[in-house]
Parts: structure tokens; sequence; C-alpha cells
């Protein structure tokens, strides 16, 4: 985030801090508004928790120093998370020590009582507050009480998010192009419903094939081998994926008498192939596949064995693909909820065309940005090569 440029003392409070906390009206409640005192890089800030009905939580938190502009953060996953959380307090308090206005929601629900999509479970409401409703609706709230308190309306308002926090930007820009003059967004699980379909299709792909972690490395091996100094440097990094035409049963060593750690099974090469091939539904591509590189351990300096490490792949229990697959299939992707609905359970030929109000309301895939451009917003948006979680491809169809 960069501030410097931005003047420093924009504006200053009209009002109390407490007299936001008179603010119980048809539209949001006040629940509480409260002064500040300056800790650490924190500065004095009125602090504004609140509740839209039904149940969306609102944070708003205001610089006694303002330098006229609204920061807007995102959610991640299936969102839920308190304002009072550790990190969310963390986050505002950042924002507000660069002089915005920070603005939060947890979308309508609360993840520790409603975790992942359970939220959702007959409840049409909290998959439309979830979708678009609650960030609307947040910020429109946001600039209210930031013209109570300052006396004067923000002179911009922008949003950051990665993952969930990119889709719902993105989806700002879509449906609602006049409500932020920026917005940045990171990795956007754009096509949800396509993420969680996918996440069913490589979780069914990997099943009792035996490949783990280790066998993961061989292939990064070759991969590596094969595509690294496509980019004229041999650097461990691939500048492109696109470019590299790695394939499993061409590169990679088969099984001829028993198992080795460097062969592969006839089964282990036709999982790999589903998941670099991408979601086929009636003889079609319907979702991208996974490019190649994630094989590899990241280069972050974390000790981790592979980027497919917990999203495709777990040493313990179901991979985090199926589990935010599965959760989705059971209480959002259907007309009818069914929480006893596995991934095993999911049938890629007929379901996905059963999915068309989730689609609508959830996935930010309109191409057509034109009313954003028009009312001068600026967008920029990134996606990681070798995101294991948010298939980069998105971005590129997109």
């Amino acid at each position: 985030m960069v501030a410097a440029a931005i003047p420093a003392s924009a504006a200053r409070p009209a009002v109390p801090c407490s007299a936001l906390g008179e603010r119980t009206v048809h539209e949001y409640t006040v629940l509480s508004a409260v002064a500040l005192d300056a800790t650490g890089p924190a500065p004095k800030r009125c602090r504004v928790l609140g509740m839209l009905p039904p149940e969306i939580l609102f944070e708003v938190v205001m610089p006694e120093d303002w330098n006229g502009r609204i920061l807007m953060q995102g959610n991640g996953g299936y969102a839920g998370t308190s304002p009072d959380a550790p990190q969310r307090v963390a986050r505002s308090s950042r924002v507000a020590a660069d002089g915005f206005v920070s603005v939060y929601t947890n979308t309508g629900h609360d993840r520790t009582a409603e975790p992942l999509a359970t939220f959702a479970l007959n409840n049409r409401q909290k998959e439309v507050d979830y979708s678009f409703r609650a960030v609307r609706l947040t910020l429109q709230t946001a600039k209210q009480l930031v013209e109570l308190y300052y006396g004067q309306p923000p002179n911009y308002s922008y949003w950051q998010g990665c993952s969930t926090g990119g889709r719902q930007g993105l989806m700002a820009a879509q449906r609602f192009p006049t409500d932020f003059d920026g917005i940045l967004v990171g990795a956007p699980v754009l096509d949800f419903t396509g993420t969680q379909i996918w996440g069913a299709w490589n979780a069914r792909a990997l099943a009792s094939t035996g490949l783990d972690l280790a066998k993961i490395q061989v292939v990064a091996k070759a991969v590596y081998e094969k595509c690294d100094a496509l980019d004229g440097l041999r650097d461990g990094l691939l500048e492109d994926p696109r470019q590299c035409d790695f394939e499993p049963g061409e590169d990679l060593q088969p099984c001829t008498e028993g198992a080795a750690p460097d062969c592969f099974t006839e089964a282990q090469i036709d999982a790999l192939d589903k998941v670099y091939g991408g979601v086929v539904s009636g003889g079609d591509v319907i979702f991208p596949g996974l490019p190649v590189g994630s094989e590899a351990a990241p280069r972050s300096g974390r000790r981790v064995a592979s980027g497919w490490n917990g999203w495709l792949l777990s040493r313990e229990g179901p991979s985090r693909q199926e589990i935010f697959a599965e959760t989705f299939l059971r209480y959002m992707a259907f007309e009818r909820d069914d929480p006893e609905l596995s991934v095993e359970d999911f049938d890629f030929d007929r379901d996905p065309s059963r999915m068309r109000f989730i689609r609508s309301i959830l996935d930010a895939t309109d191409p057509d940005l034109s009313r954003f451009r028009d009312a001068g917003g600026k967008m920029l948006m990134y996606f990681g090569w070798a995101d294991t979680a948010l298939n980069p491809m998105m971005g590129v169809d997109y």
C-alpha cells in the first residue's frame, strides 16, 4: 500500500465518534462506536461496528487524520471472519495508519458457527449476501458514516482483495461499476462454481492412485528438466508454463516390473493427464487443467515439499480442493441441499447444468467491464502461475 503521494490530512472529524452510536435506522444498526487512542503504528481512530439485515456484520474504522479515501478489504474462502479476529484488527489498523478509512464485512455469517459453506444450508438470502449483497450494502453504509463523521463524502473509494476477495472486487466492477474508483483484484476465484467442480475432478482423479508428494517431486524434476530453459535461463522458474509441452505418458518412466520410486503406473499417468487436461463434461473441457510448474517446492523459503501439498494432495485426510468442493456441492451448488453428498456422487456430465442459479449470483465471469471503464474506474488483476488453489488459466480465459 502506497500513501506517500496522498495528502496526510484532507479532513478531520466533524462530530464525536460516540455520536455515530446513535445511528439505528431502517437500513442498518450501529452496534458500537468507540474512539480508540493511538497504539503503535495505529493512529487515533473511530471504530464502528454495525449490522445490516439479516446478519451482515460490518466494520468501519476512521482515522482522526483522514486522506479523504476509503479502502475496503475482501474476504478469503467462504468468508465469515469476525472483525474482532486478531488478523482483521491488525489489517484495519494498518489501513488507518496510512490515512484511509478501513471498511470490512463478514458477508453475512460467522464462520465459527457456520464453517465453510454450511451457512448456505436452505438459506438463499445468505447465498446472495455472500455472493455480492454484503459488499455492496456495507460500502454504501460506510460512505454514509464517513460523511456523517467527517462532514464530507470520500474523494475516492478503493477495493483490495485476493481469492474470494478478488472475486468480490471483480463482481463489484461488473454489477455496480460506480461503487469503487480503483480495484485491486488478486487471484480472483471468478469462476467459483467451475473451481469447485475442478476440485471435485482432481480429488476423484487422484484418489487411490498411490500418487503422493514424493512422486510429485519426480514429476517436478521431469517438468523442469524439459521446460526450465525455454525462457532462455535455467533458473528453476517457468516464465510461462503454457509453453511447456510436458506429457506424463511420454516424459515419465512407466512401471514395467513392479513399483519403483521413480516410475509411474498406468493409473497414475491417467490421473496426471486428468489434472493437467481439465474438467471434461459431455466430451468438452469446461474448466481448464492445472498448468505445470507447481509440482516443485515453492521458492519462498518455507519448508513445503511441493506446491501440490495441501491443495491437491494431503498427507492426512482430504485435500483442501476436495474439502472446498464437497462443502460447495452439499450446500450451494443445487436447488436442494444435501449435507450427505460427497465428491464421489457428482456426475460430471449431468450435474454442471444443474448449477445455473448459483452461477448467476456467485460467479464473476461477465467480461464486459465497459461501464466500470466509462465511470473512470481503474483495475489491476494478477494471478500466480504456480497457484494450486486458484487456477491462473481462469484469468487468461477471462
